[in-house]
């Protein structure tokens, strides 16, 4: 291609890497509004357009988006940047955008918003010389830096405050009044419960109406509420603005206190001191021995009878299945990694006198990995086989990949993925290990069969 002259354009700069893929080593970064040369466009395997560039000091990959011609219609906004350092530490490059016009103030409220720094602590610098803040900015690049707060020694504690307090109004008196007889409170607790009232009692009216004028001495006051009459006392009708009014609450007045509730018989702690079971294996179902399945006691007319053993059959399966090596070319191997996932079910039923084993796997999702021939893994990958059931061959077996290949060594695994008809294919190791499972199911006897109907729950079976 001819080479064309770009701007880097990225807020931070743009990244050079050593080859247009994003997993290629890094080489540097370019800074923003840098003139760079175009030597080479391309497109990777993700989509992404790619130039090779060459910069001031470095040569590389970068991304298309962050590049514009520099030659291209200009834009009426400006694009400045910006260097936030501390000291000679470098901490953030930046682009800011400007109208044309626009002055130091305003590029300082940019930088706000983009670094959280206030700008009454910004200092913009160009060229060593620092701008004031009416000052018009054009294009180029300036060096942003923090004004630290300096300390004020001339504001210092003021001590003791008896200047202050010869200014501030004595502290009130506080006046610590009678204690109300429990049988007259407005409020309180009794009996173990709250209660509340808006009566007016004597004590209270009393007190009430001593609020309300001014005693010369505590005396006074004892002696003016001993004198007050009951009936003068103001009713339930009178509006109080100092009292909340709360309704009254029906409870019984009774100053005993409720009797403890009665001692809690405290029940024995008792411990378990025997050993856990260890959880049923796929090998003691095997192992297991006695004669074979038969029917049981309630199906006396031989009617249809099945038992699930669909748990160990998957858990059976799968480890067959990763035992299983698949021989891709002289220098590369497959293995079974895991399986997945499992859709279906197996049984082993009696009916007639007569006891068969079925199962049906209508889909098995497997992860295999391939290897070189000293073991060491090259690349993984995934694929679904399907209508693995009892009795079925390898050719009845169908397989579904995604698996996209970018080598030669992914297009020979990927070859050997999709080959079918008799020979070495995945289908084939598949189906041996169908062949092995299958001989294994049907020689399981009845105390077999129990252990694997108790066998946990596996976690490869899918739900349905």
């Amino acid at each position: 291609m001819a080479q064309q002259l770009y701007t880097v354009t990225g807020k931070h700069g743009a990244v050079v890497r050593a080859g247009p893929e994003t997993s290629s080593a890094l080489v540097g970064t370019v800074p923003v509004l840098e003139v760079v040369k175009a030597l080479e466009a391309t497109t990777n395997s993700k989509g992404v357009e790619r130039l090779k560039i060459e910069g001031a000091a470095m040569t590389g990959w970068v991304s298309r988006r962050l590049l514009e011609k520099a030659d291209a219609k200009k834009s009426k906004d400006l694009k400045i940047a910006v260097e936030w350092k501390d000291g000679d530490t470098t901490l953030k490059r930046l682009a800011v955008e400007a109208e044309p016009g626009a002055t130091a103030h305003d590029v300082k409220l940019s930088l706000e918003a983009m670094t959280r720094v206030p700008a009454a602590r910004q200092v913009l610098v160009k060229n060593d010389v620092e701008l004031p803040d009416h000052e018009g900015v054009a294009a180029a690049t300036l060096i942003m830096r923090e004004e630290k707060q300096k300390p004020r020694p001339d504001l210092q504690t003021v001590r003791g405050g008896e200047t202050l307090a010869a200014f501030l109004p004595p502290p009130a008196k506080v006046v610590e009044e009678e204690a109300e007889p429990l049988h007259l409170r407005s409020h309180g607790t009794l009996c173990g419960g709250s209660f509340t009232t808006r009566k007016r009692t004597p004590f209270y009216a009393a007190r009430h109406l001593n609020a309300k004028a001014a005693a010369p001495s505590d005396d006074a006051v004892e002696a003016r509420a001993a004198a007050v009459d009951v009936d003068a006392a103001p009713s339930d009708d009178d509006d109080d603005i100092d009292e909340p009014i709360v309704e009254e609450v029906d409870r019984p007045r009774c100053q005993v206190p409720p009797p403890p509730p009665p001692p809690r018989e405290k029940k024995p702690i008792v411990v378990d001191v025997t050993a856990p079971k260890a959880p049923v294996t796929t090998q003691d179902v095997r192992a297991a021995g006695g004669p074979p399945p038969q029917k049981a006691v309630w199906n006396s007319k031989d009617t249809w009878e099945e038992r699930d053993v669909t748990a160990w059959a998957v858990e059976r399966f799968a480890e067959l299945l990763q035992e299983e090596v698949c021989q891709v070319s002289p220098s590369i191997n497959l293995k079974f990694r895991d399986v997945l996932r499992v859709v279906g079910d197996a049984q082993v039923v009696v009916f007639q006198r007569r006891t068969r084993y079925l199962f049906d796997f209508s889909e098995v999702e497997i992860a295999w990995a391939a290897e070189n021939k000293e073991g060491s893994p090259l690349f993984n990958g995934r694929c679904i086989i399907r209508d693995a059931a009892s009795g079925a061959a390898a050719a009845d077996l169908e397989l579904e990949t995604a698996f996209a290949p970018a080598t030669d060594d992914e297009k020979a695994v990927n070859d050997f993925l999709r080959r079918r008809g008799e020979g070495l294919n995945l289908r084939a190791s598949v189906g041996a290990a169908l062949e092995r499972f299958e001989a294994e199911f049907v020689r399981l006897s009845g105390e077999g069969v129990a252990l694997a109907v108790k066998f946990p729950k596996s976690k490869r079976l899918a739900k349905r």
